[in-house]
Order: C-alpha cells, then structure tokens, then sequence
C-alpha cells in the first residue's frame, strides 16, 4: 500500500527520533517520513547531521541502507508496510544487542564497557601506526570461509571452479561489486570475535556498530573483461581534516599479489591532512590523483582480515592471476563515525 507524500507534512511534523516502533527500535518512522519528504522534494539538509543516525539506523537492524531506499521510494509504503518488509528482510539473530545499542543512543542512555586491549600484538599495533594497515590472520576458521563461497556460489548461481562462471551477470553484480548482503554466514563473519578484539583495540573502545556490506568478486582479466575499478581513492566528503577511521575487507580466497589485491598507500595516513590543506575549499580530489603514490598490493591467506586506516588511499587493483579474488566487506565504527 502506497502511502501519500503529502501526508507526510512538513519538517516540523516528522516524528521524534523517540517514537518507538512496533520492530522495538526507534528513529525509524522519522528514517521513512524523511525519505518519503525527499521523494517529494522537500529540501531536508537542514537535517545532514542525522546522516550518522540513519546508517546506524540500518546497521542495527542488519539492512543495507541503499536497499531500503530504494524499496522506500520507488514503493512509498505506508510505515506499517515498511516495518513488515523489514521484519521479512532484516538480520536480528546477530543485532538485538545493536538494537538495544542503538534505542539506548537515541535516548542519551548509552553506556560503554571496557574494551579489548589484546586484539592486536604490540607488534601488529606499531605496524600499524608506521603503515596504516594490519593483517589480522585466520580472522574467521576453515569451515567458515568455505562455507561462505559455497554460499555466495549458490546465490549466484554459479560454479567457482568453472573459470566461465566467474564473468556470469547476475542482478545483483555491480562491477566487482555484488550486493549479497543476508545471510547468516555473511553475519556470521561480520560478528566474528576476532575482528570485533582488533577493532577494539584499534579504536580503543567497546561501543562499536558493524556494518552490513556487501561481498565483492574480482575476476582475471581477459580480453572480454577490463578491471572496472575502484582504483585508489579516498572515501570522504571533500574536507580539509581526515579523522580517525577504519575500513575493512576478509580475504575469502587466498589472494596473491598480482590477483586484484586491495591496494594501498602505507604510510599516507600519517600526511593525509597536510596534503588535504593544500586544495582550496571544495576542490579536493578524491580520484585519479594517487597513481604517481608508492601503492602496494596486499597479498593474504583466505580468511585473513585486513584493516586500515581510512586516510590510505585504497583500492581494487587489476587481477593479472588465473584465479577470482573473493572477499566480504566488513567494518566496525563508533557511533559518531560518520558525523565526523
């Protein structure tokens, strides 16, 4: 059922972030009143700064954010059609502690425990701190790692040992992008306690939400088929300071240099706002400027996770291999993170 923007109002008569759900969670009827008013035209960035709050929103209840607009503004459900569809399309088994997480933020309550100060070697941290990436090895065990391509294998209907099946199109494939993100596998490896240690230890705090991404296949290329990219860039809003942040990816196959490895600067992290000064306001290049960079190839085993600082700039890189690079996006972020 199709609700009528014009119902909606205006700014001043979105719900509070306060009104809880009948999915237990708050800020959610004011996430789709918001959406349905952008559909409409309404000018809402008055309200950028809850940006943060709407990815957090999303996280906690285990959706990708751009799936659920997409079903917001093309359907324009009523918001009882909106908590039906996500009762059907989120992920609660591994989140109920994110929801609770997130209704005690909402209402000023939330309260952070001690984190894990071991995740990482002290020789993991000074790598880290000298080159801006760390590889935290068996991030998830054997079984796991093989049971997950078995599963992205069957979602996409499609043999890995049959090198023809690596370049099938699938709705779901966007470059090497590919937007499987439900699955208790996937979820399984988004909460795995080793990589929730490390970013503990990394951010040097417990409150942290994980994210809920999407995997990505990078297959050699052929004549046929050209790496469509991400060459190294950065992911931030034109801005003259980098922050503190954190990116991640798990190897699902072992993945040799030359075998469209994430590729990044080490060591960038450390200049990154001395070289941002540099542009004039809202003229900061983001792309096509690293290519003269000392970049390396970051070779790992399956099931080895590899974080870094968000100040690298990083990449994909053109698989030059006989076999896929397979991997699964995961990251862990505070709950300011993207309001910085």
């Amino acid at each position: 059922m199709k609700n009528n923007p014009s119902d909606i109002g205006d700014i001043s008569s979105l719900p509070p972030s306060q009104h809880l759900s009948a999915t237990g969670i708050l800020h959610l009827k004011r996430f789709w009143a918001k959406s349905l008013m952008r559909r409409s035209g309404y000018n809402l960035s008055s309200l950028n700064h809850e940006n943060c709050l709407d990815r957090l929103l999303m996280d906690s209840l285990g959706l990708g954010l751009n799936q659920t607009l997409e079903f917001i503004l093309q359907f324009q459900p009523t918001f009882q059609a909106l908590e039906s569809w996500i009762a059907l399309n989120g992920q609660f088994d591994f989140r109920r502690e994110l929801i609770y997480q997130f209704n005690q933020l909402i209402l000023g309550e939330l309260k952070t425990g001690d984190y894990c100060k071991d995740g990482l070697t002290d020789e993991q941290l000074n790598f880290f701190e000298e080159h801006g990436y760390v590889i935290l090895k068996n991030a998830i065990d054997e079984s796991s790692r093989i049971e997950t391509l078995e599963t992205i294998a069957s979602f996409l209907e499609i043999d890995f040992e049959n090198p023809d099946d690596w370049y099938k199109q699938h709705p779901a494939k966007h470059g090497i992008m590919v937007e499987f993100i439900k699955h208790e596998l996937l979820e399984k490896n988004r909460f795995s306690s080793k990589i929730k240690a490390a970013y503990e230890t990394l951010w040097q705090r417990s409150d942290l939400w994980t994210s809920c991404d999407r995997i990505g296949i990078n297959p050699p290329e052929t004549d046929s088929f050209k790496f469509p990219g991400p060459h190294l860039h950065l992911d931030i809003e034109p801005q003259h300071h980098m922050p503190f942040g954190l990116q991640g990816i798990l190897y699902l196959t072992d993945t040799e240099p030359n075998q469209g490895a994430l590729t990044v600067v080490p060591g960038f992290h450390k200049k990154v706002n001395s070289w941002l000064a540099q542009f004039p306001e809202g003229q900061i290049p983001l792309i096509d400027v690293f290519d003269e960079c000392e970049s390396k190839p970051i070779a790992a085993e399956g099931g080895d996770m590899i974080i870094w600082h968000q100040g690298l700039p990083h990449g994909s890189s053109p698989n030059r291999n006989t076999k896929p690079r397979i991997v699964q996006y995961i990251n862990m972020y505070p709950p300011e993170f993207f309001g910085m």
